[in-house]
């Protein structure tokens, strides 16, 4: 698989290396250019007036020559870091970046600047690296890699994707699953959790599949059905079940009470599974 601009964001813990490492598994020749972005956050500035600091005390603070040196010394530490970490990776294609500003902001520059064609982040169902990947999902519609645990070498050869497989695929969707599968010649298993509030009958849930996949790629596929008491549960314990190397989801677009209330199945996926999870979106 080809990939022109790969993205991995980092604050120098060890799930950001784990990140990178499978940033550099997949740069698999010399065309491609891992963007590795390190990000001054201007939301710490709260720190120094409390909860209740007003924009305009904030704009005053970042005026102030106080400011000017301590985000300064911040900066040369993040670049003498990202130094260092570069050369660690002679042999791949790398160029760092390091921004001041909000994280969703400079993350959307940077891929708007480079034509960024995959986020590779970890996921963490703590509040701060959770909304991380939730502000990624919701915002950036870049396909999104995410990995939980250390991959020593990510050569996928179980894909799962998961899907209610109710509408046909976009092509582009058709046309990434289809580059994974081939890229690392992997078994596709394509699969439906059945839980107790969508339960319907087995012809009825094979006919819906037939229809999703037929005249596509996703035939070649070996389709499976799994009770589960939650989508969330079901799509998990398949992946473990069969030892999934990868899954594969779409985030659909909703509106932002949806997200709210219910969240994305994506997103809960992406958080709690230890597989890699890749997250396309039904809108590029």
């Amino acid at each position: 698989m080809n990939f022109n601009n790969i993205l991995v964001a980092t604050d120098f813990d060890n799930e950001s290396h784990t990140a990178l490492e499978a940033a550099v598994s997949l740069a698999s020749n010399d065309s491609t250019c891992i963007h590795i972005l390190h990000i001054l956050d201007t939301s710490y500035l709260s720190f120094f007036k409390g909860s209740t600091i007003s924009t305009t005390s904030l704009k005053e603070l970042e005026n102030t020559e106080a400011y000017a040196k301590f985000t300064a010394s911040l900066k040369e530490a993040s670049i003498e870091y990202l130094t260092e970490l570069k050369k660690q990776y002679s042999d791949t294609n790398i160029i760092t970046h390091t921004v001041s500003g909000r994280p969703l902001n400079a993350i959307k520059q940077i891929v708007e600047k480079h034509k960024v064609d995959l986020i590779i982040t970890s996921a963490d169902p703590n509040e701060q690296e959770g909304k991380h990947l939730q502000h990624l999902i919701r915002h950036i519609h870049v396909p999104i890699l995410t990995v939980n645990t250390p991959l020593s070498d990510f050569y996928p050869k179980q894909i799962v994707f998961a899907s209610d497989f109710e509408q046909k695929p976009a092509p582009h969707i058709l046309e990434m699953i289809s580059k994974w599968r081939n890229q690392y010649q992997a078994q596709l298993n394509l699969l439906k959790v059945i839980t107790p509030a969508t339960f319907e009958n087995t012809p009825d849930t094979n006919a819906t599949i037939t229809r999703y996949i037929s005249g596509n790629d996703l035939e070649e596929g070996d389709f499976h059905i799994f009770n589960a008491f939650s989508e969330e549960d079901g799509i998990i314990s398949f992946a473990n079940n069969i030892n999934a190397d990868l899954i594969i989801m779409v985030s659909h677009p909703h509106s932002r009470f949806y997200h709210f209330i219910v969240g994305s199945l994506a997103e809960h996926i992406a958080n709690e599974a230890d597989t890699p999870v890749l997250i396309l979106f039904e809108k590029p």
